[in-house]
């Protein structure tokens, strides 16, 4: 498993890796120049049957970090362009698949015509124009929980209605597989036509239809989504000073009983993964990936979005309450597709860029039996941007 931050690579259990972190205020990170790499990977899961080594290629683009310091929030700044995780916008969209009739899934049942999906998107501009990105979706219903695709993304949009109606279209190409969905070897190709209706400067509702298709596999099926629009950072300049937006990136670790498709419940360990952004000092918008580790259930993994207040109770100790709701599946976990899980947490700053934080809650299938008291902790790491235009 691999993080990548232009031509650094972080391997889990490895100690050559390059760190990431804030960069001093009004600064820039850069990383090193675009290069490509081959490398030689083994994978196993020591709890499953799955064991492989292969070969891969990978390109590395550079591109830069700004933020500013956790003690420095507070003072106004002028951006020079965007900064943070280095996407212009974000869109969480609900929407569905309908597959084709007679379609059948792995294990001979009939495939459902009907498949809902939660999906996000991280997108940056090339030019006036045109963006890229990445896009991560997931079943929510129980009879093909566990699928899941990951896509690279391209598009292209026009303003058809000044400052109140897009329209655009959009292709990607990726993989997908899971919940005994036909994908084949996994690769999987869509395309959308789409139009935004802007709500205000920074918020707008998307209308989107088109088709998706896995060319190795038998999986043919037409999309239609509704999502919201966030634009969050630019690639221009702005000509006024504003305090920094706070910022926050987790990593830490969950434990809960799972129950599972055996009709049994173990406890299970996740590593989690979470970035933060403040919408006012006390409100953030949160997302978060979580994937087991210990307690047979690997490949179990779960996407959520959501909210929470985050309440100062001294310059060192802090609370927060989050809800969040996504997918989650595989494993042998019995989970069928949607989740919701709702935490408190306690945090203390070790400095005013790190914390650690300790939480309770509770995690719900919407339509399975997977229910069970949730305690995790991580480190968190607090930063701010300014947002270009």
């Amino acid at each position: 498993m691999h993080r990548r931050q232009g031509n650094g690579s972080v391997k889990l259990g490895s100690a050559d890796a390059e760190s990431v972190r804030p960069a001093p205020a009004s600064s820039v990170r850069q990383v090193n120049k675009d290069q490509s790499e081959v490398h030689h990977d083994a994978l196993e899961f020591p709890n499953g049957q799955i064991a492989s080594t292969q070969w891969g290629l990978v390109f590395n683009v550079s591109d830069q970090f700004r933020s500013t310091r956790a003690e420095r929030i507070d003072e106004p700044s002028r951006a020079s362009g965007r900064s943070g995780i280095g996407f212009d916008r974000v869109q969480l969209v609900a929407g569905a698949y309908r597959t084709r009739s007679g379609s059948t899934l792995l294990d001979g049942r009939s495939e459902p015509r009907t498949i809902a999906m939660l999906a996000a998107r991280g997108e940056q501009a090339i030019g006036s124009n045109a963006y890229w990105g990445v896009e991560a979706g997931g079943a929510t219903q129980s009879a093909v929980s566990g699928y899941a695709e990951f896509l690279g993304i391209v598009g292209a949009e026009t303003e058809l209605v000044h400052n109140t109606l897009t329209g655009g279209v959009r292709v990607g190409a990726g993989m997908g597989g899971g919940g005994g969905v036909r994908t084949g070897g996994g690769l999987l190709v869509k395309g959308s036509l789409y139009g935004i209706v802007r709500l205000s400067p920074d918020l707008g509702v998307s209308l989107e239809a088109g088709l998706t298709s896995a060319p190795q596999g038998e999986l043919r099926a037409a999309h239609v989504g509704l999502g919201l629009v966030w634009a969050l950072d630019g690639p221009r300049s702005s000509g006024v000073a504003v305090p920094p937006v706070r910022t926050e990136f987790g990593a830490g670790v969950e434990r809960y009983d799972a129950a599972r498709k055996s009709g049994e419940t173990r406890a299970m360990s996740l590593a989690t993964l979470r970035i933060d952004r403040f919408v006012t000092p006390n409100v953030y918008v949160t997302g978060q990936a979580h994937g087991a580790f210990a307690g047979d259930a690997g490949g179990f993994t779960s996407a959520f979005l959501g909210a929470g207040w985050w309440q100062p109770l001294s310059p060192r100790w802090h609370v927060a309450a989050e809800l969040l709701g996504g997918a989650a599946g595989g494993g042998g976990v019995d989970s069928r597709g949607a989740v919701a899980q709702a935490m408190l947490h306690v945090g203390a700053q070790l400095t005013p860029g790190i914390g650690v934080r300790l939480g309770v809650g509770r995690i719900e299938a919407l339509s399975g039996p997977l229910g069970a008291t949730v305690v995790g902790a991580s480190v968190v790491f607090t930063y701010g941007v300014t947002a270009g235009n």
